[in-house]
This record gives C-alpha cells, structure tokens and sequence, in this order.
C-alpha cells in the first residue's frame, strides 16, 4: 500500500484530495446522498486504476480527461449543495473594481463591432480543438514528455475545480445582465456561441479561468515541445484571452488567477520532468 501510494503521480493526488475534500463538504453539508457517495468511491477506484494499469502508462493517463470531463458536468449539480450561500459574482465584481476601478466588459461594449465579435467568437470556441488535440498528440509521445503534460495539466484542473467549488460564479454575461441591456448581437458565428453555450457551462465556471489557464499552459508547453503549434495557435490564443472578457464571460480577475496558475503548472510540470521523474 505504501508503495502504491509513493508512485502515485502529482497530478493523481492533486485530483484525487480535491475529490476527498469535496467529499468531506458533501458529508457535512447534505450527509448521506447520492453525490456525496460517489465523491467519496471515485478517488478510491481512481487509486485502484493506477495499482491495476500500473505498467499501461497511457491508460493511467488518459483515465483524467475522461473523468475532467464527467466532473465538469457534476459541479454545476453539487455547488449549490456546499454553498448555500449562492453565487459570489459580486465579490468578484469588487475584486474588479479595486484591481482596474471597475469592469472591462462594461468598458468594452461601445467599442464592440460585428466583425470583431464573430472573430473572437471563433477564438473562444477554438478551446474545444486546442484542448482534445494537445491531450491526444502529448499521450503518444515519450513517456518522460507525457507526463509532464498530463501532470501539469491535470494538476492544473484539479486546483481550478477547486476554484470553482469555493468561490462559485456565473460570469458577467448574467450577472451583470441589466448593466449591459441585453445579450450580444453579430452574426451567425455568435448566434451559435449563444446557442451552445448554455449547454456547455455549469454555472459555476468563472474563478479562475480556465479557458485561460488551460490555453496558456498548453501555449508554453507547445512553445518547449512543438515550435510549430505555438506559431500557429498564437495569435488565436491571444484573440481566446480577450473574448473571455469581450464576450462577457469572465471577470478580469478571474483571468489574471486562470493566467498565474497556468505558469505555476507549467513550471512545476518542467520541474517534475527534470528532477521527480528521474528520481
């Protein structure tokens, strides 16, 4: 059991504690349910996977996209459970106002156009490529570089879904709804972002960023490890930073922590490939 323990991977206990704590708030909160029954078993068959795919090493990997996934989708379900307090957008929105004096998005409306809106429309939905197809291309490579990726980058979602369980908030574009009069019109691009949207939150997404964070991480990773990717996903990553707040889907605070925990698990992820995994 030590020795299970000992080799499991960083990204494998950062998960697997922000599941135990959820657990535990799930415990205290609501007792004995549903949800608080599956946080509880899931690190635990997450441990078992990595005792009996040991020596598989994509499998073991590969297991957290998955599971990033399906538990996206449960924390829009279990944060009202553990905050009954509701959403904090308003501390978010004064964290704004003592960072900048105020909210970028409010800032940005009158300068808004049609074709600047469609561009960084494309930009924002441009994540859901970036991010399957960076999993998938760093899963076949050296197993040294793989998991240096997969540790970043899931240690990285580990620590914002914790984000999003402790300071939960849906964002500008509906918290704020009054102050800008209505939702942003352009063209068909938009229309669709609107249409999708909704079916791809879980009202809980905001602090930090993580279309932020997640981007540039894979952005620095890229820039070591795959030249061409980074030239070419550049200047698109840039057009992705500004439509978080342009498209009024994210504080400008939330931006700035999605930005420092992306270089936090970019350099720890170069630090365990040059030191922990040679140990």
């Amino acid at each position: 059991m030590k020795k299970l323990f000992t080799n499991l991977l960083p990204h494998e206990i950062l998960f697997n504690l922000f599941l135990l704590i959820t657990a535990g708030r799930l415990w205290w909160m609501t007792g004995f349910t549903g949800s608080s029954i599956v946080y509880t078993l899931l690190p635990i068959m997450l441990i078992i996977y990595a005792y009996v795919f040991r020596a598989k090493l994509k499998w073991r990997l590969v297991i957290y996209f998955v599971v990033m996934n399906l538990l996206f989708a449960s924390l829009g379900y279990i944060s009202p459970m553990i905050n009954p307090g509701g959403k904090v957008d308003a501390m978010l929105q004064h964290w704004d106002e003592v960072l900048i004096g105020g909210n970028l998005s409010v800032w940005i409306a009158p300068y808004m156009s049609y074709w600047m809106t469609e561009i960084l429309a494309v930009c924002y939905m441009l994540f859901m490529i970036q991010l399957p197809v960076a999993c998938v291309y760093y899963l076949f490579q050296a197993p040294k570089t793989a998991k240096g990726f997969y540790v970043g980058m899931f240690s990285l979602y580990a620590v914002g879904y914790m984000g999003y369980l402790l300071v939960p908030a849906v964002g500008p574009y509906l918290a704020m709804a009054d102050t800008f009069g209505g939702p942003i019109q352009a063209g068909p691009v938009m229309d669709f972002l609107h249409y999708m949207y909704p079916k791809g939150t879980n009202y809980t997404d905001v602090f930090p960023s993580l279309h932020c964070a997640v981007s540039t991480f894979i952005l620095l990773f890229d820039c070591k490890h795959h030249k061409i990717r980074f030239w070419g996903y550049l200047l698109p990553c840039v057009g992705l930073w500004i439509s978080t707040v342009y498209l009024r889907y994210h504080y400008t605070v939330d931006c700035i922590a999605g930005f420092i925990l992306a270089i936090s698990m970019f350099y720890f992820a170069e630090f365990y490939m040059k030191h922990l995994e040679e140990k």
